[in-house]
């Protein structure tokens, strides 16, 4: 039996400068609707911002640890669905406008997925 998988309920990152991550995740995440919180865990401060959909949050590395390369085993990037091409074009242009360095938004084909290459039996997509 395979579950239903809706939705990724939440993602956790460890950052070095939790100061300069939250100016910049403060900006980021309001400008895409979500809320954010501020409970510790272990004692430990957290940044938690969160929408109906999924949580984000922000904890500290651990003194010492090595820099994070997207490249190595481990988290390469997320990536937010919107509902449409022009509300990638105005997060783009939001982010830009707070200071965010932007690429310019586009279509990249080669990472398009088509479930049906996988499984004959599985013909819908989500957008």
């Amino acid at each position: 039996m395979a579950l239903g998988v809706t939705a990724v309920d939440h993602i956790y990152i460890a950052v070095t400068d939790m100061d300069r991550s939250e100016r910049f995740y403060d900006s980021v995440m309001r400008l895409l609707g979500f809320r954010k919180g501020t409970k510790a865990i272990n004692n430990q401060r957290h940044l938690h911002y969160f929408n109906p959909v999924t949580q984000y949050t922000v904890r500290p590395a651990r003194t010492g640890a090595s820099p994070h390369d997207p490249y190595n085993p481990g988290l390469h990037h997320v990536c937010f669905g919107v509902s449409s091409p022009e509300d990638v074009d105005a997060a783009a242009q939001a982010l830009r406008q707070v200071g965010i360095e932007v690429v310019d938004p586009k279509f990249y084909p080669e990472y398009e997925l088509d479930p049906a290459e996988w499984e004959p039996d599985w013909r819908t997509r989500r957008r």
